[in-house]
């Protein structure tokens, strides 16, 4: 009987283990975000476009493998040596900018790191003013289905936000 209840017990203090170890792993959202940010500012003073695009660093690092099959570790001693040419070429391939009709050649400047995070600046010079700018974005769309690109656009006193999916895209936007 004495057994018994010790068995009972030990059976009941395993479950309510069991229980505080399950519950904080189903509340732990184990899907990863999957998203880029990327802000474009016009300066008509100087009339320069300056891009920055912030991605995971793991995220591109698996891009560019797919596409290039590269095994790169960016922000370390493993980095290849001609990484910014494959990340400009990747970025380029996928970012797109028309302004008023006319294609943006992206000017790539270069790269830093935070933390997990790449950020990639591009700036374009001698871009007369316009009117309407078209954004197309497929970073990471050949990676995840779920890949979403936030852009943000700022010239003057107009600001816009575009939130970008594998479905859309692309966005035109008409300055006032």
């Amino acid at each position: 009987m004495q057994k018994n209840i010790l068995d009972n017990r030990f059976i009941q203090m395993k479950k309510i283990f069991l229980l505080f170890l399950i519950i904080p792993l189903l509340s732990f959202n184990l899907h990863k975000l999957h998203v880029s940010l990327t802000k474009i500012v016009y300066k008509k003073e100087t009339k320069t476009l300056q891009i920055t695009t912030r991605l995971f660093i793991d995220d591109i690092e698996n891009a560019l493998d797919k596409k290039y099959g590269i095994k790169t570790e960016l922000d370390n001693e493993r980095e290849l040596k001609n990484t910014d040419g494959y990340l400009e070429k990747y970025l380029k391939e996928n970012l797109q900018i028309v302004a008023d009709n006319k294609n943006i050649n992206l000017q790539y400047l270069g790269k830093e790191y935070e933390d997990d995070i790449v950020y990639l600046y591009f700036e374009m010079e001698n871009i007369p003013d316009f009117k309407q700018l078209t954004i197309k974005n497929t970073l990471l769309f050949d990676l995840f289905e779920d890949q979403r690109n936030i852009v943000k656009f700022k010239k003057g006193n107009f600001q816009k936000t575009i939130y970008l999916t594998k479905d859309l895209f692309r966005e035109t936007l008409t300055i006032q």
